[in-house]
């Protein structure tokens, strides 16, 4: 981060998610459930159950090591939007649906669902020239992600559940559900859980963020490997 780029933070408090109800189920007689032996259950190793939610140590000091900002002169050219699993450029309206249970990849932040994708025409200044489908919305489950930083990239969080800490730039801030944190590029960012538990997040990267495994066009460098260890810097009171 540039040292003479001063964070600017705007909070603003927005309308709470809306809850979103269980599905029905219809009512069933108990003469009518079956009976089941436990002992005819099969034995299930309750370490299969977990499902990592965040990146190893170690794959955080190789993408902090393998990632980087895009050069000065880039160019960017937004051809439109699709659906993350969509074939296609939606002509018009793209309507996604935020997740109430994430299931997707363990992103550099933390367990991602890719919603709305960005399709980007990257032009290097050597001339080299692709074009990818970039994350333009998603949900993130996060429980302590990297501090990083962007170029060119413009990126909001607006926070659905869960409290945590969040590092910008030289402070550290509390989020808690309604806030929303837009942050230009060259600040220094990252998110922190209060109590361990993931902070549910909605991201929007403008105009989009390529994948990790295009690392050469990904606007993205990781200062610090884990956003608790700069907070409790920052601010050694901090509960976490």
């Amino acid at each position: 981060m540039r040292a003479d780029l001063q964070a600017k933070l705007a909070i603003a408090s927005v309308r709470a998610p809306v809850a979103i109800s269980p599905l029905a189920s219809a009512l069933v007689e108990p003469a009518a459930l079956p009976v089941v032996d436990p002992a005819a259950l099969p034995v299930v190793d309750p370490a299969s159950l977990v499902v990592a939610t965040q990146l190893g140590d170690g794959e955080r000091h190789r993408l902090r090591e393998s990632l980087g900002v895009l050069p000065e002169g880039t160019t960017r050219e937004v051809l439109g939007y699709k659906l993350r699993n969509g074939d296609e450029i939606v002509d018009g309206a793209v309507l996604a649906n935020i997740p109430g249970i994430l299931t997707g990849e363990v992103s550099v932040c933390g367990l991602k669902d890719f919603m709305i994708d960005s399709v980007i025409k990257f032009t290097l200044p050597s001339g080299e020239s692709k074009i990818i489908n970039c994350a333009f919305i998603a949900a993130l489950d996060i429980t302590d992600s990297p501090v990083h930083w962007h170029a060119m990239t413009t990126e909001t969080y607006q926070i659905l559940e869960g409290e945590g800490y969040m590092v910008l730039g030289e402070k550290v801030f509390e989020v808690k559900p309604g806030d929303v944190i837009t942050l230009v590029p060259g600040i220094e960012h990252g998110l922190v859980s209060k109590n361990g538990k993931p902070v549910k997040v909605l991201l929007t990267f403008f105009p989009g963020l390529a994948p990790k495994s295009e690392p050469k066009f990904r606007d993205e460098a990781i200062s610090y490997e884990k956003a608790s260890l700069r907070a409790k810097e920052l601010c050694p009171s901090l509960p976490i």
